[in-house]
């Protein structure tokens, strides 16, 4: 299963970006990175989330990188984002198909 994460360099540069893994992920990331790198959120979700919430935030995109899904965000666009991956997360964690499965009755 996929999942998107959102991970944190410094300051207020932030990756999003989508892996099996996520930890894995992270890891081969810092292998090339002096700075810590941490994994702030993380949801289940494909290419679908991962694009749109990267269009949201496209004005926020670092362009003098290679790398195009870091972006400069704001303590308020981390919570967005944040608010969503939670909302996703739950949404599939406990969707109607479980909640009403015959072993939680």
């Amino acid at each position: 299963m996929d999942n998107v994460y959102l991970i944190h360099e410094e300051q207020n540069f932030y990756k999003i970006g989508m892996s099996k893994n996520p930890k894995t992920r992270s890891k081969s990331l810092q292998t090339g990175n002096h700075r810590p790198l941490e994994i702030i959120a993380c949801c289940p979700g494909g290419k679908l989330l991962e694009t749109r919430l990267q269009q949201m935030f496209e004005k926020q995109r670092l362009t003098e990188s290679s790398a195009k899904e870091w972006f400069y965000l704001s303590d308020e666009d981390v919570s967005t984002i944040k608010h969503i991956m939670f909302v996703k997360y739950f949404t599939s964690k406990f969707s109607e198909d479980s909640l009403f499965a015959s072993d939680l009755l």
